[in-house]
C-alpha cells in the first residue's frame, strides 16, 4: 500500500529543497536525505554518517568471515544474495584510528518476490521464518532476543526483531558480539530487508540514531 503519492512528493520537495533534481534520476541524495523513486523509498540518515558506494561493497564483504560458508563457496553465496540497494555507516572514512573498530551500519536489501519462486511457503509470515533460518546458518551464534508485534507504517505491515551474533572479520582478533535489528516489509511486489548493526562490546551503540532513522523511513 504505502504512503500516498501526493504526500510522498510533498515530503520529497522538502527534502530536496535548495538543489536541482534530475527528474529522470532514480536516486536523489541531499545531505542526509535519500530518495529512491524506483523502490518508493525515502529516509534521513544520521548526521555525519556516510553512504557507502555500492561498488565498494565488494571489498567490504570480502573481509567479513561467514559461518558455515566455505571460502570457495563465498562468491556463489554473494551472487545469490546480491548487494545492498543502499548502505550507510558511522565511520565511513578509511582512517588509521578507525582500523579494527566496528562501525554501526544500516543496510537495505530489496528483492523482487520472483527471486524466491523456488522456495516453498504459503504466507509472508512463513517466508520471514524461513529467512530467519537462513540467517542463523550464515551468522555465527545467531540468536533472536526479542520479536516485536507486527505494526503498520504508511499502510505497510512491518515485522521487526532483535538478535545478536558473533562478527568475524580479517581485521579483528577473534570474534565480536554484535547487535542486529531487522525490519522486514512486503511492498510493491518486493521484500524489503533493513538490517541495523551496532555493538555493545566495543561501546559502538547507535540506539538513538537508529530510532530517528526508523521514524524518518517512508514507503510509497
Amino acid at each position: 500500500m504505502g504512503l500516498g503519492r501526493r504526500e510522498f512528493v510533498r515530503l520529497m520537495s522538502v527534502a530536496m529543497a535548495g538543489i536541482v533534481v534530475d527528474p529522470l534520476a532514480v536516486v536523489s541524495v541531499n545531505d542526509n536525505f535519500y530518495i529512491n523513486r524506483k523502490l518508493g523509498l525515502m529516509f534521513e540518515k544520521p548526521q555525519d554518517w556516510g553512504f557507502i558506494h555500492i561498488q565498494d561493497f565488494g571489498e567490504l564483504k570480502e573481509k567479513q568471515i561467514l559461518s558455515n560458508i566455505e571460502p570457495e563457496e563465498k562468491d556463489e553465496f554473494w551472487e545469490v544474495i546480491g548487494g545492498p540497494a543502499c548502505m550507510f555507516t558511522k565511520y565511513h572514512e578509511e582512517t588509521p584510528e578507525n582500523k579494527g573498530l566496528f562501525s554501526p551500519t544500516v543496510q537495505f536489501f530489496v528483492n523482487h518476490k520472483s527471486e524466491f519462486d523456488d522456495m516453498q511457503y504459503d504466507s509472508f509470515e512463513e517466508f520471514i521464518e524461513l529467512s530467519k533460518g537462513s540467517v542463523s546458518e550464515i551468522l555465527k551464534n545467531f540468536k533472536i532476543v526479542e520479536k516485536k508485534r507486527p505494526y503498520e507504517r504508511d499502510g505497510c505491515k512491518f515485522y521487526e526483531y532483535f538478535a545478536t551474533y558473533d562478527f568475524e572479520h580479517v581485521e579483528l582478533n577473534g570474534t565480536l558480539e554484535v547487535n542486529l535489528n531487522v525490519l522486514i516489509a512486503e511492498h510493491n511486489n518486493y521484500y524489503y530487508f533493513i538490517n541495523l548493526h551496532d555493538s555493545q562490546a566495543q561501546k559502538q551503540i547507535a540506539t538513538n540514531e537508529f530510532r530517528a532513522f526508523k521514524q524518518s523511513l517512508k514507503l510509497i
